[in-house]
């Protein structure tokens, strides 16, 4: 601002010792040369001045009125430059206070934090003023302090890096957090900016879900009736080990196809109809039949089926049957006392050669 208003004023003076100048020079020589009476160029001297004063004050009005609008329009566009900065430096300013993820700057030679936002400092349990006086090497519980100062070169040389670590907050407790890391340039020095984002609940629903599951898969294995899971096609997802031994496959044979294809001709339209119905949010119950990749069906309600099916397919291919005559007999017997002691709700007796249902 000096600098321009010494040039506006130099221009200024420049501008009317010229104009000076000029009119002096000119204007003499031209009274002369078309007046000789003294008291006429007298006359004529004096309007001569007072003209010299009118045009130098409208031109140095003119000069001055111009520089005035460029500097009241520099200085309105200056006003908006600065009110727009200022917005700017609001929302950098609430989007790195108000952050829920951690969000510091790091100097890379102490790893100690330079600035840093609430949310670092809180989710570790420290105070704003304990936690300026910490390094990274403080705080970490996956890494060495020289494989913590290895990544930090790491990330000054490349520019970015995401990673996952483990924190020691002030309590001791582990969090596990993810961590966003990049170069910045501040004043002329790199400096190492980084976000924390705690995943610790995530990765506690992670485990759980992998608990969750893996219980999931031991019942369902464990389960001696035929469980299938199906996408909304109706092709198999999943079937537990007693549902591929009633169709006499493997999993790798079945999965992705369609599981109509396994059920009878005269059930694909109910058991369509049932598929449906559950995408829909329906509970449905469908007792059919199922053909196995041989050809044989066997009941999806139960084993009763697959007993008798074990026996004919023994005869058409001569070989044993899985179940001895006596075995499958006492089997049929002991099933069909279970269901007439759950319907009954009593002890049922099967004979002597099998076990009372409903004993004690």
């Amino acid at each position: 601002m000096r600098s321009t208003l010494s040039s506006v004023a130099l221009r200024t003076s420049l501008l009317y010792a010229l104009i000076a100048a000029v009119w002096i020079l000119v204007s003499d020589k031209l009274v002369v040369a078309f007046f000789s009476d003294s008291h006429i160029i007298g006359q004529i001297s004096m309007y001569k001045g007072w003209a010299f004063v009118a045009i130098t004050a409208l031109l140095l009005y003119l000069a001055l009125r111009a520089d005035l609008r460029r500097w009241e329009a520099e200085a309105a566009d200056r006003k908006r430059a600065e009110a727009a900065l200022a917005i700017e430096v609001d929302m950098r300013r609430a989007l790195f206070a108000q952050s829920p993820d951690g969000v510091l700057i790091i100097d890379p030679e102490t790893a100690r934090p330079i600035e840093f936002n609430d949310a670092a400092h809180r989710q570790l349990g420290y105070s704003r003023e304990e936690f300026a006086r910490l390094s990274i090497f403080d705080l970490e519980a996956a890494e060495t302090p020289e494989e913590t100062r290895a990544r930090i070169r790491a990330v000054l040389r490349e520019g970015k890096c995401d990673f996952e670590t483990r924190q020691r907050t002030r309590r001791g407790d582990i969090r596990n957090v993810h961590v966003t890391a990049q170069t910045i340039r501040i004043q002329g020095r790199d400096v190492y900016h980084c976000i924390w984002r705690d995943i610790t609940e995530r990765k506690r629903a992670e485990a759980a879900l992998r608990e969750s599951e893996e219980r999931w898969r031991t019942v369902v294995a464990a389960e001696p009736e035929c469980v299938k899971v199906l996408d909304r096609e109706g092709r198999v997802v999943e079937m537990n080990p007693a549902g591929l031994e009633m169709i006499q496959a493997t999993l790798e044979q079945v999965r992705g196809h369609c599981a109509c294809g396994l059920v009878a001709g005269e059930n694909q339209a109910a058991f369509n109809e049932m598929l449906a119905a559950v995408f829909r949010g329906e509970t449905r119950h469908l007792v059919f039949d199922m053909i196995g990749l041989k050809g044989w069906v066997a009941s999806a309600s139960g084993p009763h089926q697959l007993l008798i099916e074990d026996f004919v397919d023994a005869v058409r291919e001569d070989r044993p049957p899985r179940v001895s005559g006596r075995s499958a007999l006492a089997v049929h017997a002991l099933i069909d006392a279970m269901l007439a002691s759950s319907a009954a709700g009593a002890p049922v007796a099967v004979g002597a050669a099998t076990p009372a249902a409903g004993g004690r």
